[in-house]
């Protein structure tokens, strides 16, 4: 039997990363979040160039760098989903949240899925877990992360993955083009890199 569960879904998401820019003040680390920008150590850039390699399209030239030491869960709920305003249609959607080994479930974000994308994907090593049912403490920890939302969200299944290891946001003002001139961006650009504790590092996402 599902279970119903209505939150509020803001008019725009604000994701859970502080984007700071080049020339703005760094606002002050919080705990359990990013620490301060700072110059990039060659440490640091290769951690940036491993989750690059390969990547064709834009040169990135990093200039400050932030980290996040992490370890808990991350939870995947496959969830119906439904906009509180008229004719509102549902949709399927993924719903990511990470759960810290000490403090409160985070809504990390929600991902709207198009038909090609409701097969469930292969799990990998170290990856997700194959999809499953929902276990009474996953429901809490979905209440827990999706508090003060607004919508509905009946979720019908779960995927896990235990994560440990370091978060980086790289922050980009410049570019390299074809010609290799260093250009500037129209706004700062943020790369954001996981690094396990094993293994290689992985590009999360650029905005």
């Amino acid at each position: 039997m599902k279970k119903l569960f209505c939150f509020a879904l803001p008019l725009c998401f604000v994701g859970l990363f502080m984007l700071a820019g080049c020339g703005a003040a760094p606002e002050p680390p919080i705990a359990g979040g990013y620490t301060e920008d700072r110059a990039v150590t060659a440490e640091d850039m290769a951690v940036f160039e491993e989750a690059l390699d390969g990547f064709v399209g834009v040169g990135y030239v990093p200039a400050l760098v932030a980290t996040q030491v992490v370890a808990g869960t991350n939870y995947r709920f496959t969830a119906e989903a439904l906009g509180v305003y008229p004719g509102a249609e549902p949709y399927q959607a993924y719903v990511f949240i990470f759960k810290p080994l000490e403090g409160p479930a985070e809504l990390v974000k929600v991902e709207t899925l198009t038909a090609e994308e409701t097969t469930e994907p292969e799990p990998i090593a170290g990856g997700w877990s194959e999809n499953r049912e929902i276990a009474e403490e996953e429901i809490a920890i979905f209440n827990e992360a999706m508090a003060g939302q607004v919508g509905l969200y009946i979720p019908n299944f779960v995927a896990t993955q235990v994560v440990a290891g370091t978060n980086y946001r790289f922050t980009a003002a410049m570019h390299v083009d074809a010609s290799g001139n260093n250009l500037p961006f129209a706004e700062d650009v943020h790369i954001f890199i996981f690094k396990p504790l094993q293994g290689p590092a992985e590009l999360v996402e650029i905005v």
